[in-house]
């Protein structure tokens, strides 16, 4: 029982530490006035951090995390 309980828990801290890991993202934006596609990085970030950038980057109409 102690054993399923410590996995329980190990799983449960995993769970949440993972996700929140940072790491680099590619920005991919597509420019719908001359069809060509942009791309950028995001360091060192979380991915709701880094989709936030990419949605606010300028260089077209549809920016997604690659």
């Amino acid at each position: 029982m102690k054993k399923i309980l410590g996995l329980i828990i190990i799983a449960g801290a995993a769970a949440i530490v993972l996700p929140s890991c940072k790491k680099d993202w590619t920005c991919v934006c597509t420019d719908s006035s001359n069809n060509k596609t942009y791309e950028f990085e995001v360091s060192d970030a979380r991915k709701p951090e880094a989709k936030l950038t990419c949605e606010r980057f300028t260089w077209g109409d549809n920016c997604k995390l690659k």
